[in-house]
Order: C-alpha cells, then structure tokens, then sequence
C-alpha cells in the first residue's frame, strides 16, 4: 500500500548480509532471449523487505564494491515496478561499472518478467544514444567467458525501447545468427560483428534525425 514504510535500516543491513551470503545471485534464464534470472534465495531475502524494495537497493547501490552485487542491485532496481527506476538507471549510466547492465535493464523492460509501465521513451532514448559509441569492453559477471562492447547494450536497448518494428536493419545481423529475424535484440546478449554495429548505428542516426 502507499502509506507502508520503506525499509529501515537493520532491514537494509539484514538484506545485504543475506544477498551476500548467495554465492551466485545472478542465474541463468535458460532461453536466448531470457539469458538471465535472479536467484529464488535473491528473491525470498527481497520480500523481507516490505513492498517498498526501492530505497534500500539505492542506499545499498552507494556501498557495494563487489561487481557481482552491484550488479544484482541493478536488476533488481530494473525489475522494481516503481516510476522512479528510469530515472535511477539513468543516473547508474554515468559510472561506468554500472553502464552495461544499467543499459541491459533499460532495454529489458516491458519485456518478459520484467515491470510493464508508461516512461518518458524520448529521454530514456536520448541518453542511452550517448553511449553507442562506448567500445570499453565489459565482461559478464555471470557469462564469465564472454565479453561484450558497452556500446552494444546501448544499440540493442535504444532498439528495444524505440521498437524493434521500427528497425528492419536488426534483420539478419552476423552476430545474432540463430535470431534472423531479430526479435530479441535488446533481451539477448548482444554479440554484434563490427559490420552489424555500422548497420545498427546508422538505423539508430536515420531514427533519431526523423524524431528530432
């Protein structure tokens, strides 16, 4: 209900105790298109939280130094149905420890398990267009043996958040070969060959200069 407290402070400390305590918090969805899924024991140490999740990921998001739990509280701020996490991810933008996943989460909302809600699409879309270009390499915290360019996450989820209906170039990309259609760029992981990030970065330009 909208008058229940947020989490109060042993509340938070409780949470990132028992957060820590999960070896792998960060699982895997099993499909292409859902290649990540939170732990069940994430899941049961977050209820114990109160329907007001929010606040304690942001304290804890300003104290975390381990990759693995920043980035479990990135999800988790993502997969929280509360109007401010837009805004929240966007801020993680700027650190670029955050970037990846903060991108990933933008992109992989409205999608499966992930909160369905009205956003502000054209600011959402004007940030994630600064980092296009970020050719910092980022290894996965879960898919340890892959590593990925930051500024494909930004591709995959402008196309997302834009609508993939809009981008005929996500047709056939070399990097996505089991997805022709490419129907899940912005949930998969986004493996683009160079080719495929020239091709989605002037669809993104032609897109950006017809809405501008």
């Amino acid at each position: 209900m909208q008058g229940d407290p947020a989490p109060n402070d042993d509340q938070v400390a409780t949470f990132s105790k028992e957060l820590h305590a999960i070896a792998e918090p960060i699982g895997d969805g099993g499909r292409d298109y859902y290649p990540y899924e939170l732990r069940s024991d994430v899941m049961a140490a977050v209820k114990k939280l109160g329907p007001h999740p929010l606040d304690a990921y942001q304290a804890l998001l300003v104290r975390e130094h381990d990759p693995l739990y920043l980035e479990t509280l990135v999800f988790l701020i993502g997969r929280t149905d509360d109007p401010r996490v837009d805004d929240i991810l966007l801020r993680a933008l700027d650190q670029p420890a955050l970037r990846p996943r903060a991108l990933y989460a933008l992109g992989a909302m409205g999608t499966r398990n992930w909160p369905h809600r009205d956003r502000d699409r054209r600011k959402v879309l004007d940030a994630i267009a600064r980092y296009t270009g970020d050719a910092t390499p980022y290894t996965d915290v879960h898919y340890r043996d892959q590593t990925f360019e930051t500024g494909d996450f930004a591709r995959a989820a402008f196309l997302r958040i834009a609508g993939l209906e809009n981008f005929p170039e996500r047709k056939g990309l070399a990097g996505l070969p089991d997805d022709p259609e490419g129907q899940t760029v912005g949930t998969s992981l986004p493996t683009f060959t160079t080719a495929d990030r020239a091709k989605l970065d002037a669809a993104i330009q032609r897109h950006r200069s017809a809405t501008h």
